[in-house]
């Protein structure tokens, strides 16, 4: 599959490359590689093609297809499983050719209801050496079995429950909203949330059924092997999607924070110091690409921590963070090595480093000098009286929103959103609605027991309202 080099080919009549689906063999021989153009299957286990359902296997050099030259080992005899062995070393089943190797077995574990998916892995690169490597992954595939594990059930309806309910709502207000919906950052982590809990929960189902059907055939067939490859990456996705999920969902509670002014300078010098810190992100990224080149090409061929860019990019970040071993480098390297990374622990850690805090401080301290002036928007019970349509009484002298908003110093534009203004109108439309209750008192009541004082205090404060509102609109 590789072509020799013209003064080499009268000694070198095979050449294999590196792995490539494209170039993989697909053909039937006999034992010992030898090309037939009759198949016979008498005895030929282990030399004739097989496609298979199992998905990709990633290696250290190479992703390799499923399919390939397949043995069944015998379980229940291990003098025939020996006698199998023997027979390929002796037909040389694994020659030049040979790229890799995989023994695939599942062991289940009763007292725990566990199963054991292994993976073993031997890769041949075209270079020559062997490299062994091993996965083993453990997992319930058979969930509901004891009570506790019925009420996990409960709980993963109830999440679906959940999930829809939030679809629907975040589809009306999508509607409603219209493009002022995309404007909100929240809601876009809303739609991903979303988005993420029914792709998970479509993996789980899908999980589900793989292992449905598994459990059918090993009762149809105990001693044929069973392929769970594509059960483990179900379900590392699975728990993937889970653990990002968690993680967001986490995320979403620090919205509350909205309600302490002093919870909100860490976003506010971020959103602040947006620019900059793309501008240093650009500079930074440079310099360790730089870097990271540098280090390939002087390093790479001794040192395996430096063999492609993105091994370099990680052991530099680990570097700044002060784990530096030099030994293996300054032994290699004795003049460069030092030399370079001196170079890049003082432009990384003392200057960059410094840049980066010195950046944040300065942003910081602007952003605290202009948020001790500000008060906060609403407390957090009256936000939920609000959200659910509670606050309908006429009490508004103990309304703390409309207390909070003194005058057109005390907001800047960005410090109200859309939500914070429709509370403000709810609370004025209130107080309309009292006025003119007590104004309708004013036609039934006897005129010695009118008590007009009040009415004119109300008048006073929805003109006062009024004048805070169109003030702020403007």
């Amino acid at each position: 599959s590789c072509k020799v080099t013209s003064p080499f080919r009268d000694q070198i009549s095979r050449c294999y490359d590196f792995y490539s689906q494209d170039d993989a063999d697909h053909g039937d021989y006999l034992p010992g590689w030898q090309t037939s153009s009759q198949a016979n299957t008498t005895d030929q286990s282990g030399w004739l093609y097989s496609s298979s359902s199992s998905w990709l296997i990633w290696g250290q050099v190479g992703t390799y297809l499923g399919g390939g030259y397949i043995i069944d080992m015998d379980r229940d005899n291990k003098s025939n499983a020996i006698a199998t062995l023997s027979q390929l070393k002796e037909s040389r089943w694994i020659e030049h050719g040979t790229r890799a190797i995989t023994v695939q077995f599942t062991v289940y574990n009763a007292n725990s209801n566990l199963f054991s998916i292994v993976l073993l892995l031997v890769e041949f690169p075209a270079t020559g050496n062997a490299l062994p490597s091993i996965n083993i992954h453990t997992s319930r595939l058979f969930r509901y079995v004891t009570t506790f594990q019925f009420f996990i059930a409960g709980c993963e309806v109830s999440f679906v429950i959940f999930l829809l309910y939030y679809t629907v709502r975040e589809t009306r207000n999508i509607r409603k909203e219209k493009w002022s919906y995309v404007k909100e950052p929240w809601n876009w982590l809303e739609l991903f949330v979303i988005v993420l809990g029914w792709t998970t929960t479509g993996v789980y189902l899908a999980r589900f059924v793989y292992v449905l059907k598994a459990s059918e055939t090993f009762q149809s067939n105990p001693n044929q092997y069973i392929e769970f490859h594509h059960i483990v990456v179900l379900d590392l996705f699975y728990l993937s999607g889970w653990a990002v999920l968690v993680f967001l969902s986490f995320l979403k509670l620090l919205r509350l924070l909205q309600f302490n002014r002093r919870m909100l300078l860490l976003a506010s010098t971020l959103r602040t110091a947006g620019k900059q810190l793309i501008a240093f992100a650009v500079v930074f990224m440079i310099v360790m690409m730089a870097f990271a080149s540098l280090h390939m090409l002087m390093f790479g061929g001794d040192d395996v921590r430096f063999s492609s860019i993105s091994s370099s990019l990680q052991y530099q970040t680990e570097m700044i963070l002060g784990k530096l071993n030099a030994k293996k480098i300054r032994d290699d390297h004795p003049l460069l090595g030092p030399l370079t990374l001196s170079v890049y622990v003082i432009t990384g850690l003392v200057l960059l480093s410094n840049l980066f805090v010195a950046l944040i401080n300065e942003t910081f301290a602007d952003v605290k000098a202009n948020n001790d002036k500000l008060k906060n928007v609403y407390e957090v019970v009256e936000y939920l009286k609000e959200l659910v349509g509670l606050g309908d009484g006429c009490d508004e002298e103990k309304e703390p929103l409309m207390a909070s908003v003194d005058n057109e110093d005390t907001w800047g534009i960005d410090a109200l959103s859309a939500k914070h203004m429709e509370v403000m109108y709810c609370a004025l439309e209130r107080k309309l609605d009292c006025m003119v209750e007590q104004i309708t008192g004013l036609e039934v009541m006897p005129a010695h027991d009118v008590e007009v004082m009040p009415v004119l205090e109300a008048t006073d404060l929805v003109v006062e309202d009024l004048e805070d509102v169109s003030d702020y609109s403007m």
